[in-house]
């Protein structure tokens, strides 16, 4: 049983680290597109600073797993007690999970309309 928790817990972890690949993805895309622009110059920043935010994510849940299911063994037999604690963990690796794919999708749209505008504005 802990086996399957722990693993579904990876599951969901590297699901919300795709969807902050794919949002650092389109962050880059779009500084790329308006890199010349002076009004899109903060895009560079908050690209890095996105990163190095997944970089953290990596780190803290690496901790996570290793502080909670290997430096306490007493703590892999499942008691009551602890559903909670994956209840709360499981609801928030979703709900991140859910917000970091939303806002990649929703920043993958607005770079496409961003790049419709931009090849009309060329061509003409």
């Amino acid at each position: 049983m802990p086996a399957i928790l722990m693993w579904i817990a990876v599951v969901f972890m590297i699901l919300v680290f795709i969807g902050g690949g794919i949002f650092c993805f389109y962050q880059y895309r779009l500084y790329q597109l308006t890199k010349f622009s002076d009004r899109w110059r903060p895009w560079k920043g908050t690209t890095i600073g996105l990163i190095c935010l997944e970089i953290g994510i990596v780190f803290a849940s690496s901790n996570l797993l290793t502080g909670i299911f290997i430096s306490y063994p007493d703590m892999i037999n499942i008691n009551i007690i602890y559903l909670p604690l994956f209840i709360v963990v499981y609801a928030l690796l979703i709900l991140s999970g859910c917000g970091i794919w939303w806002a990649g999708l929703g920043l993958r749209k607005y770079w496409i309309e961003v790049h419709d505008i931009a090849v009309k504005a060329a061509s003409s």
